[in-house]
């Protein structure tokens, strides 16, 4: 059984151990390394199978490295194989390494090897160097490794010749499965009759499908199987080629034979549950798991579904690639490692580990609004902070969505701190611990802080100045005065109030009219004017807020969301 995999210098990771199981379940977000680790292993098969070719091959064995050729990595398909390093340069030429650890009737060993590249169609493998150049020896455990990498399917061939048993094992260790499923089935029903059984029975009773004994058509040099379908009983119904069946039915049936046929594999599984239903997923991964377990094969699959993990996570090694370093998760961590496949992004995780602090708002306004009022108070130390933030805008005011998010981040960099702003919401649901601080604004929003007589007739005043006129300037200001005046005047008739209360829904219940009665007076006084200040453009208003009149509060938010910055630890 594998145990643990090295990988230093490989696509998205720079160096990491990842510890493997039986079964072990790579899990996490697209775009987040799972398929990167799965291909890691299968490039170490590729080189191992290659280097035992060299120890065996008199004719070579003087030779201190093996080539392998792009296309004998089928299962990383890429089209310049410097594209396999995170960060390559010719000039210091690094090196791929790739260490896996194994257990052997309980004896322990360790086999890597490293790649560079020997021109654009190929690479050079030999064993491992350690860093006081003593190579370290390739196992005898290592080489009764017999691994495949068994990516999701996504269609087949119409036709397959018939290969032999190299041609298929390799094949399959270069993740060209696709290539071989009939091949695969039909090997395992001329040589295991009763095995071959065992796979029908299994597919008809997950499928509701009779598969009809795989058949070589000699003339042709093909193989044919087809299939009857169980579930639509009518008589003389036509038994159907295998290319019209589900995209799940050949991936588990791929997975079933082949489970069969090399009993004691090692598998590698990249999202086996791609194409199936969701009530069929939990199915699959404990067949496949519990009979892995039964014939001494090992299960390595990666996954992004919760089924999955629901399942694998009571029992079952389950590696968590959430954050810059995959990690194994604990009951307690699964929780929020739920929350990150349902709803964090990949960036967010990247954004995480370059700021180390996260800011959450309601919307991007929000953001513009605090640094002019950063400026406004000349708080360099806010205004820095603010400059490049990782803001993550929650489109709500509901303090729990900030928290969810939070702890699944959090579950990826365990030093990760945060600061949440909200308009007015009751005290109850405003939880502050020292990881993430909160604060709700006393007046019921973020734009009663700038929502004020003195602010709007200095912001008219410029707007009608723009060109330097100030005539203009003035007669802006002019109307807004009167425009101000009658606001206030309508909202005391009926009862409202003032339109200046922090109890007032400033956004909605003052800005937005106001303005709209200011172009309509600018309008009847002959003035041709857009009215471009509509609730995306209020952040506008904070630079002309008197710095007099802004409340203290204000100053207190800036300066808590500092205090939190400078407890981010950014991944350097």
């Amino acid at each position: 059984m594998l145990t643990k995999l090295a990988i230093r210098n490989f696509k998205l990771f720079d160096d990491v151990e990842i510890e493997l199981g039986n079964p072990v379940v790579f899990i996490g977000p697209n775009n987040s390394g799972k398929t990167t680790a799965l291909q890691a292993l299968a490039l170490w098969n590729v080189g191992l199978r290659r280097w035992s070719d060299l120890v065996n091959g008199a004719r070579n064995s003087r030779r201190s490295s093996v080539a392998i050729n792009r296309y004998s990595i089928y299962s990383i398909p890429t089209t310049t194989l410097d594209a396999l390093w995170p960060d390559f340069s010719l000039k210091r030429n690094p090196k791929i390494e790739l260490i896996v650890s194994g257990e052997s009737v309980n004896e322990n060993w360790e086999c890597g090897f490293e790649f560079t590249l020997a021109n654009e169609e190929s690479l050079d493998c030999r064993p491992l160097r350690r860093p006081g150049g003593s190579i370290l020896a390739v196992p005898e455990q290592a080489y009764a490794v017999r691994a495949a990498f068994l990516p999701s399917i996504s269609g087949i061939d119409p036709n397959e010749p018939r290969f032999e048993v190299g041609t298929i094992n390799t094949r399959l260790s270069e993740g060209r499965a696709a290539d071989v499923i009939r091949n695969v089935c039909y090997r395992l029903a001329s040589e295991d009759p009763a095995r071959w059984t065992l796979v029908r029975e299994r597919i008809a009773q997950l499928f509701g499908i009779a598969l009809d004994p795989p058949m070589y058509i000699s003339d042709r040099g093909e193989i044919r199987m087809t299939y009857l379908n169980l579930t639509k009983p009518r008589p003389n119904k036509p038994h159907l080629d295998i290319t019209s069946a589900g995209q799940g039915l050949l991936q588990v049936l791929l997975l079933v034979a082949y489970l069969e046929a090399n009993r004691g594999a090692v598998l590698l599984l990249d999202e086996p549950d791609a194409h199936l239903e969701i009530l069929r997923q939990r199915d699959i991964y404990n067949l496949l798991s519990h009979t892995a377990q039964e014939y001494g094969s090992q299960i390595i699959a990666a996954s992004h579904s919760e089924v999955i993990l629901d399942e694998a996570g009571e029992r079952d090694v389950v590696i968590s690639f959430v954050g810059s370093k995959p990690h194994r998760t604990d009951r307690r961590s699964r929780a929020q490692l739920r929350k990150a496949l349902d709803s964090i992004r990949p960036t967010d995780y990247y954004s995480a580990e370059q700021r180390g602090w996260v800011l959450y708002l309601e919307g991007s306004t929000d953001l513009a609004i605090l640094r002019s009022f950063a400026h406004k108070l000349n708080k360099s130390a806010a205004l820095d902070a603010l400059a490049e933030p990782f803001a993550y805008y929650l489109n709500t005011n509901v303090p729990s969505k900030a928290r969810e998010h939070f702890y699944g981040l959090h579950h990826a960099k365990s030093d990760m701190v945060g600061y949440a702003l909200f308009d007015r919401v009751e005290p109850a649901t405003v939880q502050n611990n020292p990881t993430l601080r909160a604060h709700s604004w006393q007046r019921c929003e973020i734009e009663n802080y700038l929502c004020q007589p003195q602010t709007l007739l200095a912001w008219a005043y410029d707007r009608g100045g723009g060109d330097g006129d100030v005539a203009s300037a003035t007669l802006w200001q002019e109307i807004m005065a009167q425009t101000i005046g009658n606001f206030e005047n309508a909202l005391r008739i009926v009862g409202r109030g003032s339109p200046w209360s922090p109890e007032i829904k400033a956004s909605d219940e003052v800005l937005i009219p106001l303005f709209k009665e200011f172009y309509q007076n600018l309008a009847q006084r002959d003035v041709q004017a857009y009215n471009e200040m509509n609730k995306s453009n209020f952040h506008r208003l904070a630079e002309f807020v008197p710095v007099d009149n802004l409340d203290p509060e204000v100053g207190q938010v800036l300066d808590e969301i500092v205090a939190v910055v400078e407890k981010a630890k950014p991944t350097q």
